[in-house]
């Protein structure tokens, strides 16, 4: 650990941002870092190779701005390595990473760095920030609150894209680990959760970009697994040790399943080892299906992850878990039930109640810790009843609910079609 020392003021910043063929985001990028109100800033774009117009925009900013805007074009190994090129060229105490493909709003870097500047001892300062999809419309907006770093090892709930980091404590760590592609901010923030301070700097600062190019969608299962390997050789102090073998436990309820619909099934059977030494009864699967249905956010992502698992994924685990001699029955047939609801909630399945009653249906006869939930039962409720498209929700999400509990699913299909009329619940 380094000791911070306070920065001159106004220190002067530097933003880098990893590219590799986002033409059609970049100048957003770009612009909403040149355009804040901060008055000694730089913005450094390391590219590698792109082939698509990215260059011809980096030659053109880089005639416009030459004292402020930087860039290089090369084959590299990848995001990571091409953070730690940026790091090297960057001349500022203070660094932003923003990605090709996401932006900062106006003002968010004067108010992060002048956090830092009258905050000596933090080494990071970190906003709030919305998720905006393909367009740039605002799908979510994230209020992170204060840093905890047990939180933080299940819930990455600290954006670099609305965050600003002091130069040293990033080199104290060596730097962005290169054998990571994906889940480097995740290895990042949680090494300097465990030595520095990490603040909370309230104001939406940033955005980030949920498209089917990014890497959190298109690389999901790596992502997940790296997520796991980071954290599996995290040291933390000993009061956060369980919570630590808790998460890894939920981690891995998740990406087994996703390991087996890729048909990546050397890989599940490792992974489902490391899970039995951590909890023999699979405890913590349950937990991890929850946490699957409540990433999901709309209908685009759902017919996304739909396409992630097939009817055979349940019965490949299942017999995954018998050859390990797993006496436990829960984890199959939780992600029965987590298979069937994202079936039902699926916008192609919206259009055909009768099959939309047919997975709910399944999902209940697999496993029902959905159903003991609010927050759950109302993710469902809302994707399948679909009410941005015209269909009821008159009767009030209790009622609705009673007729889930109750086994009642065509009727409550038909209700929120429209095509039944309201009668007693018998409640």
């Amino acid at each position: 650990m380094v000791t911070l020392t306070a920065t001159r003021h106004p220190p002067l910043l530097s933003i880098v941002t990893p590219s590799f063929n986002q033409a059609r985001f970049i100048r957003q990028t770009i612009d909403s870092v040149l355009s804040q109100n901060y008055p000694h800033i730089e913005h450094i774009v390391v590219d590698g190779s792109s082939t698509d117009g990215t260059v011809d925009i980096l030659q053109e900013y880089g005639g416009r701005f030459p004292e402020r805007f930087r860039w290089v074009s090369e084959p590299d190994k990848g995001q990571s390595d091409a953070l730690n090129k940026g790091l090297a060229m960057a001349r500022g105490e203070i660094i932003g990473w923003q990605n090709s493909d996401d932006y900062y709003y106006s003002g968010a870097l004067q108010a992060l760095a002048g956090h830092l500047a009258e905050n000596p001892d933090a080494a990071v300062a970190y906003g709030d920030y919305d998720r905006v999809d393909e367009r740039g419309m605002r799908t979510q907006t994230f209020r992170p609150g204060p840093f905890d770093l047990a939180r933080f090892m299940g819930d990455v709930y600290v954006a670099n894209q609305a965050a600003l980091f002091r130069k040293a404590a990033i080199a104290s760590l060596g730097g962005i680990d290169e054998n990571l592609q994906c889940a480097m901010d995740y290895d990042l923030l949680l090494k300097l959760g465990c030595r520095y301070r990490l603040d909370y700097v309230p104001g939406v600062a940033g955005a980030y970009r949920w498209h089917s190019a990014g890497k959190t969608l298109s690389n999901g299962l790596q992502s997940a697994t790296e997520s796991y390997h980071v954290l599996e050789r995290l040291s933390v102090p000993l009061q956060l040790e369980q919570s630590r073998r808790t998460m890894l436990g939920v981690m891995l309820s998740t990406i087994i399943p996703l390991a087996i619909a890729r048909g990546q099934d050397a890989l599940a059977a490792d992974l489902l080892d490391r899970a039995i030494r951590l909890d023999p009864e699979l405890q913590e699967w349950q937990s991890g299906c929850e946490r699957m249905l409540s990433a999901i956010q709309g209908d685009w992502l759902l017919g996304k992850v739909h396409d992630t698992f097939d009817a055979d994924t349940p019965v490949r685990l299942n017999r995954l878990l018998a050859a390990k001699g797993v006496s436990c029955s829960q984890a199959a047939r939780a992600t029965t039930a987590l298979v069937h609801l994202y079936w039902a909630m699926d916008p192609g399945s919206s259009h055909n109640p009768r099959v939309v009653a047919a997975h709910l249906a399944r999902a209940i006869a697999a496993h029902r810790w959905w159903l003991h939930s609010p927050q759950q039962l109302n993710k469902v409720l809302h994707n399948v009843l679909k009410p941005g498209a015209g269909h009821s929700l008159h009767l009030g999400r209790a009622t609705l609910a009673c007729y889930v509990t109750a086994g009642r699913i065509r009727h409550l299909v038909r209700l929120a079609r429209g095509t039944q009329r309201v009668r007693p619940t018998g409640r």
